[in-house]
């Protein structure tokens, strides 16, 4: 995954397994820096990496990211990108390097709405390619079918 959304994830994960407060503190840290260092939460990409000094703020752009991004959907989005993957990875479309564009190309898809424009909004270079939300269901439909019968 892009470093970018394995941070976010991170801090999610020290959250799930027992240290609540600590994720806590560190989101709400890096995304104080971030807001500080981007108020209109448009500028910072996180394609580019960030000089030292901006860390923790493009940390806490990812966490926003992700928190709007569940906000405006409903879904949990980390659980929807690991879904694609596996969708993906099954119907022989995964790339073993996923990128950005191919990680919200996967969220778009795992979403069942294109995600591009929300990145393009919130800063972040992305690349749109086309989805088609139709064989991606079929493939999911496929690989639940699968797993079902083991």
């Amino acid at each position: 995954l892009p470093i970018w959304w394995s941070d976010a994830a991170a801090i999610r994960a020290l959250g799930s397994i027992g240290f609540a407060a600590q994720a806590d503190n560190l989101s709400r840290i890096y995304r104080s820096a971030f807001l500080a260092a981007d108020p209109r939460m448009n500028k910072m990409d996180l394609v580019v990496s960030p000089p030292s000094p901006l860390t923790n703020a493009y940390r806490g752009k990812a966490i926003a990211l992700l928190e709007n991004l569940e906000k405006r959907t409903g879904r949990n989005v980390q659980a929807r990108l690991r879904k694609a993957i596996r969708v993906a990875h099954a119907a022989g479309e995964f790339e073993r390097k996923l990128d950005t564009d191919q990680a919200v190309r996967l969220l778009s898809l795992g979403l069942g709405a294109d995600q591009f424009g929300y990145f393009r909004q919130m800063g972040v270079t992305v690349t749109p390619s086309p989805l088609d939300f139709a064989q991606f269901r079929r493939n999911e439909q496929e690989l639940d079918r699968l797993l079902a019968t083991k």
